[in-house]
C-alpha cells in the first residue's frame, strides 16, 4: 500500500468528482466497483461470515452433547457445512480487496488519507479474520470428517464417564506434589500445566492425556489412574509408547510385576533403545540391568542414561571403581546430569565421604529440589555433625517423607522417618 501511494501519482488520473462522498467515481476510487454492485457483494459476503460464525456455536454445541450416531452425522454434515461457508466467504472478500486496490489506482493523487478510505483495508483485516477461523479448526474439521461416527462417538462417551466418575486431570499440581515424585519425572510434572492443556484440546485422547494422568495416578499413588490412562489411549499412542510410560508408572507405583510385564512387552513391541533404557532402570535383576544397558551401549556408546544404569549395575555388583569410571564418563558427557551426580554422592556416602557426598548432592539442580534428595542432604548434615542445617530439613520433610519416592534407607519409609524423628530429637549445637 505504501509503495502504491508513492508511485501511482506518476501514472494515474483523479477522476474530477473523486472528492463527493456519494458519488459513483467515490465507490470506483474507494472499492473500484459501482456502488450497487458493491452494496451485494459486501452484504453477501457478510451474511454469509455471520452464518459460519452461527455455525461455528451450533458445532461447540453439537460437540458437547453427542450421544447417538445421528447427532454426529449431523455435527459432520454442519462442519462441512461451515467450511464452505468459509471459503466462500473468504473468496468473496479477497475479490473486493482487489478490486479496492484496482479502484485506488484511479487516484491521482495518492495521500494518507485515501489509503484509509480504501475499503482495501477493512476488506483485508475481514479477509485474515476468516482465514484464521479456518485454519484455527482445521485440525477439528479434517478429524470430524476422515473418523467413522461409531469412532467419533465412542471416544466422546469415554471421555464424558471419565470426567464425571475421575478427578482425571487436577487444575495444578503444588511443589510439594512435584518434588515427592521420583526424581525422573519431576521435569515432566514441573511442565504438567503444559500436557494439561494438550491434553484437553486433543480431540482423541492420545501422548498428551497419557502423560497427564500417569502424573496424576504418581501424584494422588493411585493405581487406578493408570489403568484409566491405558484404556483411554492405547488406541491413539503408538503401542510401545504408551506400555513404555505406564509400566514405568506402576513400577514406581510399587506394582512391580505388573509394570516389568508391560515394559518387556513394549521392549518386543518396538526395541528401541528409549524402551530398553526404562526397562533397565526398573528392573531389580542386576544381571538384566547390565546385559540391557550393554545393548543399548553396543550402538550408543555415549547414552548417558545407558551408562548410568551400567554404574549402578556395577556398584551393586561390588565393583565400585569401574562405577565410578563410568560415572566420570557421564560428566564428560553431562556436567550437569543428575543421575550421575546422585549416584557417585551415594557411592561417597557409603565410603563416610559426607562432606564429598553433601557437596555432589547440592551440585543437582532440580526445581523444586525432590523430596528424597532432601532427605540425603539431610543425612549428609547429620552425619556431619551439623545439626541445625540438619533439623531446618527435617522439619521442613518431616511430614511429606510419607509420600515420597525413591527413598534409599534400609527401612524404607518407615526407617527415614525414624531417623527424622531421631534428629529432631538430638540436641541443638553449633554446627562444624
Amino acid at each position: 500500500m505504501v509503495i502504491l501511494g508513492v508511485f501511482a501519482p506518476i501514472f494515474v488520473e483523479s477522476p474530477k468528482d473523486m472528492g463527493k462522498r456519494g458519488s459513483r467515481e467515490y465507490s470506483i476510487g474507494t472499492s473500484g466497483l459501482q456502488p450497487e454492485t458493491r452494496r451485494v457483494l459486501v452484504t453477501s459476503a457478510v451474511v454469509i461470515l455471520l452464518c459460519a460464525t452461527t455455525l461455528l456455536f451450533y458445532i461447540e454445541k453439537l460437540d458437547g452433547s453427542l450421544t447417538s450416531e445421528t447427532r454426529v452425522v449431523r455435527l459432520k454434515r454442519v462442519c462441512r457445512i461451515y467450511k464452505y461457508l468459509l471459503i466462500t466467504g473468504s473468496v468473496m472478500f479477497a475479490g473486493l480487496v482487489v478490486f479496492a486496490v484496482k479502484g485506488l489506482l484511479t487516484v491521482r493523487h495518492i495521500q494518507y488519507a485515501h489509503l484509509l478510505r480504501s475499503r482495501a483495508l477493512a476488506d483485508l483485516g475481514i479477509l485474515l479474520v476468516s482465514g484464521s477461523m479456518f485454519l484455527f479448526y482445521r485440525e477439528y474439521l479434517r478429524a470430524v470428517r476422515r473418523a467413522p461416527p461409531s469412532v467419533i462417538l465412542a471416544a466422546k462417551r469415554k471421555i464424558t464417564t471419565l470426567k464425571q466418575e475421575y478427578d482425571l486431570l487436577p487444575q495444578k499440581f503444588n511443589k510439594a506434589d512435584i518434588a515427592a515424585l521420583p526424581i525422573g519425572w519431576v521435569r515432566a510434572a514441573s511442565d504438567y500445566q503444559r500436557f494439561r492443556e494438550r491434553a484437553i484440546a486433543e480431540y482423541k485422547p492420545g501422548f498428551y492425556t497419557l502423560v497427564a494422568m500417569l502424573l496424576a495416578a504418581l501424584v494422588k499413588h493411585e493405581k487406578h489412574l493408570v489403568d484409566v490412562a491405558v484404556e483411554l489411549t492405547k488406541d491413539n499412542v503408538p503401542t510401545h509408547e504408551y506400555l513404555s510410560l505406564a509400566g514405568a508408572a506402576l513400577c514406581d507405583l510399587g506394582f512391580q510385576d505388573e509394570g516389568l510385564a508391560m515394559l518387556r512387552a513394549a521392549v518386543e513391541s518396538g526395541p528401541s533403545n528409549s524402551s530398553v533404557v526404562v526397562l533397565a532402570a526398573r528392573t531389580p535383576d542386576i544381571e538384566e540391568k547390565e546385559s540391557l544397558s550393554n545393548k543399548v551401549l553396543s550402538e550408543d556408546p555415549d547414552d548417558c542414561d545407558a551408562l548410568r544404569h551400567l554404574a549402578y549395575a556395577k556398584c551393586c555388583k561390588g565393583e565400585v571403581e569401574e562405577a565410578e569410571r563410568i560415572l566420570n564418563r557421564i560428566m564428560e558427557l553431562d556436567p550437569n546430569n543428575i543421575y550421575a551426580l546422585e549416584c557417585k554422592g551415594n557411592i561417597c556416602f557409603d565410603r563416610k565421604e559426607y562432606r564429598k557426598a553433601l557437596t555432589l548432592y547440592r551440585k543437582i539442580k532440580a526445581k523444586p529440589v525432590p523430596i528424597s534428595l532432601q532427605f540425603k542432604i539431610c543425612r549428609c548434615y547429620y552425619s556431619l555433625g551439623m545439626m541445625n542445617k540438619a533439623k531446618r530439613i527435617a522439619r521442613k520433610i518431616e511430614g511429606k517423607i510419607a509420600s515420597a519416592y525413591d527413598v534409599e534407607i534400609e527401612g524404607g519409609i518407615e526407617g527415614a522417618q525414624d531417623l527424622l524423628a531421631e534428629i529432631l530429637r538430638s540436641e541443638t549445637h553449633p554446627d562444624k
